[in-house]
């Protein structure tokens, strides 16, 4: 059974293979633009966020979809964010 926390929906990030959320057969370039445009995407709403609580889940989720990007295009994310909110 699916849990919620606030009324959102949680996922299990580590379920499944390491193409999980994806569909099979998705090129390694199509790969790198969905994590670039949701890392992106993660870090806008959590920036903009009022509640504190949701703006770090989706800080974490950008963070984690850069990571997989920086995986995918074969370089290490950096040890350190650029900046410290």
């Amino acid at each position: 059974m699916p849990r919620t926390i606030f009324g959102v929906l949680l996922i299990d990030v580590n379920a499944g293979s390491r193409g999980r959320g994806h569909k099979r057969g998705m090129s390694n370039q199509d790969l790198i633009a969905y994590h670039a445009t949701r890392s992106r995407k993660e870090l806008s709403l959590g920036l903009m966020s009022d509640n504190m609580a949701a703006a770090r889940s989706h800080l974490k989720l950008s963070s984690l979809h850069y990571a997989r990007l920086c995986e995918l295009e074969g370089r290490p994310p950096r040890a350190r964010p650029p900046f410290v909110l």
